[in-house]
């Protein structure tokens, strides 16, 4: 077997695994942006729509819980799905 041959067997199997690896890196990307993006939407809607008539909210996007203030005191909370 030539040389030649060998450097393209090797090189056309690192391209393959390179481009394999940042198809993954890419796509798990894509998929936390997603889900950040999610949170932004969960907590303007807790901000806006569910608490804005209250001095504070905390939205728990581990819970999907909303929860609104007066004071130091709950107001009111809300489940979000």
């Amino acid at each position: 077997m030539n040389g030649w041959k060998v450097a393209t067997i090797l090189l056309a199997i690192i391209f393959i695994v390179e481009t394999l690896y940042l198809g993954f890196v890419l796509n798990s990307f894509t998929s936390y942006r997603e889900m950040v993006g999610e949170v932004q939407n969960e907590r303007t809607e807790c901000s806006v729509e569910i608490c804005g008539d209250y001095e504070a909210f905390s939205y728990d996007p581990n819970e999907y819980l909303c929860s609104c203030y007066n004071g130091e005191e709950i107001a009111k909370q809300e489940v979000l799905i």
